[in-house]
């Protein structure tokens, strides 16, 4: 059976690594719906550079934390190019805080943004991909999820959820063509990065890195775009850490 046209919503594609991820995907002839929600000049800018490529891109706004905006993301994604085929989980949110600064909201926002959103967007797509007999699903996680990180206690344990989800997904979903896999960065140079060093500057400590140092937004699409092509097609369930070679404890 030939496979479907790629068309990949990607969620936090204005800018850092959604957008990386976005012109990567594009430059390999995937069409790209490219969700934001508060920086609509990064998107027009983003899909007038695909455009400009050959490429074909559209912009949709919309809070992930939304369960109609989601699905409604989803619908003018396919009214566009067609069935939704290649999903990235990339939006997230966190601003590091000491735990006992938390309060409810500071929680709500960020495992809305990571880990319910995941459940709305996996929900919307699936039957598409259902139906197509195909389909790829790549979570944008962290390393941080792995083996921690001080005031990021919310933000850490999302990421370990989401990598426990993605396996759980990879499992129930592989009857039906679909692969579910995660790319879980470490230390990334971002305009992010360089605000958390402002407000707690160890988080910029060269004792996060490994050996080849902090990592480029490219170095996650390109692990993304690996696991989109048909290299990818016998690869389900993994978590794929680019971090540089930076070490774990057992």
């Amino acid at each position: 059976m030939a496979k479907p046209d790629k068309i990949a919503l990607i969620t936090g594609a204005g800018r850092g690594l959604g957008r990386a991820i976005a012109l990567r995907l594009a430059s390999e002839g995937v069409a790209i719906v490219a969700n934001y929600l508060t920086s609509q000049a990064d998107a027009e800018s983003l899909v007038a550079e695909i455009s400009a490529k050959g490429g074909r891109a559209i912009a949709v706004k919309g809070n992930v934390r939304s369960f109609a905006d989601v699905k409604a993301m989803v619908k003018a994604g396919s009214d566009a190019f067609g069935p939704i085929s290649i999903l990235i989980n990339n939006a997230g949110w966190m601003v590091p805080k000491a735990f006992e600064d938390n309060d409810e909201e500071y929680w709500d926002r960020v495992l809305d943004t990571k880990i319910r959103a995941s459940l709305y967007t996996v929900s919307s797509v699936l039957p598409q991909m259902k139906k197509l007999g195909w389909g790829k699903i790549i979570n944008i996680t962290g390393d941080s999820g792995r083996v921690g990180l001080a005031r990021a206690v919310v933000h850490t344990g999302a990421q370990g959820a989401l990598q426990s989800m993605t396996k759980s997904w990879a499992r129930e979903f592989a009857e039906h063509g679909i692969r579910v896999n995660a790319v879980s960065p470490g230390p990334i140079a971002s305009d992010q990065q360089a605000e958390f060093a402002q407000i707690a500057p160890d988080l910029a400590s060269t004792d996060l890195w490994g050996p080849l140092g902090v990592g480029k937004p490219e170095d996650i699409a390109a692990a993304v775009a690996f696991f989109v092509r048909e290299e990818g097609d016998h690869i389900t369930g993994q978590i794929l850490s680019v971090n540089g070679g930076r070490a774990y404890p057992s």
